[in-house]
């Protein structure tokens, strides 16, 4: 699901996971890929928002349950007790996933999400950071939640001041992307 967030893309993941899961039906890495592609579906508006973010706490929960020393599973979880703004118990779980597994990326980049929204710059900051150390290719909204970790902290948005093609990142690896695509567009009507 991190690869390509098209509507094809996810369909694609989607299909892969549940073949995954007709081999082995407690493989909990599938279920955890399942919530995120079920969170996209929403996050995307490629699907209903409330069925799909049903779908992905269903999904992350039975991740969770299969092998709860799973990193994955974990940030699945977390994730998905964010978008119900449990704030408090998505904290604990990003910290778990991070504890348990302190090199990888994604649990790092979602934590930063959460921080950001919450208005947590510095800690956002140091997350998104460390997303970035661990990963050569980091999750895709990373460079957008350094952006705003920084403008927390400083109130500074200096990409700004770069060319509105020059933005995104993330168009130079797919350009069709829906979301950077349309923040590029909006900017360039501006």
């Amino acid at each position: 699901a991190e690869m390509s967030r098209s509507l094809v893309g996810l369909q694609t993941a989607r299909a892969a996971y549940e073949l995954a899961l007709q081999q082995d039906s407690t493989y909990a890495l599938a279920y955890a890929g399942l919530s995120a592609v079920h969170y996209f579906l929403a996050d995307y508006a490629y699907a209903p928002v409330g069925p799909a973010l049903d779908s992905a706490r269903r999904m992350a929960l039975r991740a969770v349950a299969l092998d709860s020393t799973l990193p994955e599973a974990r940030t699945a979880r977390a994730v998905t007790l964010a978008t119900s703004l449990d704030f408090d118990a998505a904290e604990h779980e990003f910290q778990r996933a991070i504890a348990l597994g302190p090199h990888n990326a994604r649990a790092h980049y979602w934590y930063s999400v959460m921080l950001v929204a919450l208005g947590r710059g510095k800690e956002a900051l140091v997350a998104a950071t460390r997303a970035q150390e661990l990963d050569p290719l980091p999750p895709r909204g990373l460079t957008a939640m350094k952006r705003y970790a920084e403008w927390l902290v400083t109130g500074k948005r200096p990409y700004l001041d770069s060319a509105v093609t020059a933005r995104r990142p993330i168009l130079r690896l797919e350009p069709g992307e829906p979301w950077a695509r349309s923040r590029e567009a909006a900017e360039l009507a501006e």
